[in-house]
């Protein structure tokens, strides 16, 4: 039986409102969650029915465990070796640990949390304690055991205070007022009956060396995490550099690496801590696409493209520099389709391309494209147009002059611009004006 092949899920959190009054709401914590979102769906093509997404008043402390639960941990679809994405943006705080957990012979101590929307408010059992460091390494190791443990953190928060509390509007940190350590003990994750029993067992700091799955944090343990208008610095940084490196073929100490020099100007550090040796996301997105054909040089204008693919003869093909999904692959040049053969086809430059073509490219066909063979290749137009759309191709029509037009062939479905009228141009001057 063939093994299926694996699959991405995430749970992402972005709270900017909290219920609390005292604490401090954000402006795009909610958005940065979205924009990690988009990630995952336009350029991971992870499915939509694998991505969880919670912000404000959905992202409670109790919702986001059993959203953990149910599209998690009980999901049956997730195998070993399928690649699990957990992304938190919004503010972090610290709480005194319960008398006898500290684990060194001292009650002194403290843990780091997540605020979940919900947090340091008041029921009936007490003060909402949030998403301890204790409560969110426990539930990720018991999702490493019964599930995968090819598990990513990512927390764009901050877990100390800022040097001026004065300033807490640029840092995603939050004083605890009213949490005790009482509450810590209630709201604790109680999913595994030997992780509820020992908490001991467990680390009470996200950045320990020992956890079972590999944390990018948006600074380190004593650090600010700072954000803005436009959203996290270290979200932001992050999402660039997936469209920048070679994430196929990275690790995930590349990857910091290559955001720390971003953060330079907000004074933020990121940390990776973990399984850092690890391939990102263990490169499970990024798998060789069947619909990219390698190119070899034919001669000095034509190239070759290996294996059965439905072209035709006129056709436009796009070429790449590699063939994995999951990561930036920008248009090289485009070539048309000179000769068709079984098992290969040959294609040529377009008459005006002088692009450097490299030694190692891909092609692929683009849907809907075929010329023919005219000195002057045109762009294809849909035939369903907006009505500005059709008033554009005029003027460029104009603009040409009064050279006559090419002579098209039978496939290709032109709508041949026309002149337009002068209370067309009247309206569109009005629209440019605007």
């Amino acid at each position: 039986m063939t093994a299926m092949p694996s699959q991405t899920f995430a749970l992402l959190v972005g709270i900017d409102k909290y219920k609390s009054g005292p604490i401090w709401d954000f402006e795009a914590c909610s958005s940065d969650a979205r924009r990690v979102g988009r990630w995952l769906l336009n350029d991971l093509f992870v499915p939509k029915s694998h991505i969880r997404l919670l912000v404000d008043e959905d992202a409670t402390t109790q919702n986001i465990k059993d959203v953990f639960t149910a599209h998690l941990l009980n999901n049956d679809n997730i195998q070993q070796g399928d690649a699990v994405v957990i992304y938190f943006a919004g503010h972090g705080s610290i709480v005194e640990l319960p008398a006898g957990w500290a684990g060194s012979g001292s009650d002194a101590a403290d843990v780091q949390v997540l605020c979940p929307h919900d947090y340091d408010t008041k029921t009936s059992q007490g003060r909402v304690a949030g998403i301890s460091a204790l409560s969110l390494n426990a539930m990720l190791r018991e999702l490493g055991r019964t599930k995968t443990d090819n598990i990513t953190l990512i927390l764009d928060t901050s877990l100390s205070p800022p040097a001026d509390l004065r300033w807490r509007g640029g840092v995603r940190w939050t004083p605890t007022r009213k949490v005790s350590a009482k509450d810590l003990k209630t709201c604790r994750w109680f999913g595994s009956a030997e992780d509820s029993a020992n908490p001991l067992g467990i680390s009470r700091s996200f950045y320990a060396d020992d956890i079972s799955h590999t944390l990018l944090a948006a600074s380190g343990p004593s650090e600010k995490a700072s954000t803005g208008k436009d959203g996290g610095k270290f979200t932001s940084a992050l999402l660039e550099a997936a469209r920048e490196m070679d994430l196929a073929t990275a690790t995930y100490t590349d990857l910091i690496s290559y955001i720390e020099p971003k953060l330079l100007d907000v004074r933020q550090r990121p940390v990776c801590v973990g399984r850092t040796s690890r391939h990102v996301f263990d490169s499970v997105p990024f798998a060789p696409d069947p619909t990219y054909l390698p190119v070899a040089v034919h001669d000095e204008k034509r190239f070759r493209i290996e294996g059965r693919m439905q072209v035709e003869k006129g056709q436009e093909l796009s070429l790449h520099p590699h063939n994995i999904t999951g990561q930036h692959n920008p248009t090289i040049t485009r070539v048309v389709v000179s000769e068709v053969h079984p098992t290969f086809c040959i294609v040529r430059r377009r008459s005006l391309s002088s692009v450097a073509i490299p030694e190692e490219c891909w092609a692929r066909p683009r849907q809907g494209t075929l010329f023919s063979r005219s000195t002057t290749l045109m762009s294809i137009r849909s035939q369903k147009k907006s009505w500005l759309q059709k008033l554009w191709a005029g003027v460029r029509w104009r603009l040409r002059g009064p050279a006559e037009a090419p002579t098209l062939s039978e496939k290709v479905f032109v709508e041949e611009p026309r002149a337009m009228s002068e209370e067309e141009e009247a309206q569109l001057a009005d629209r440019v004006r605007v």
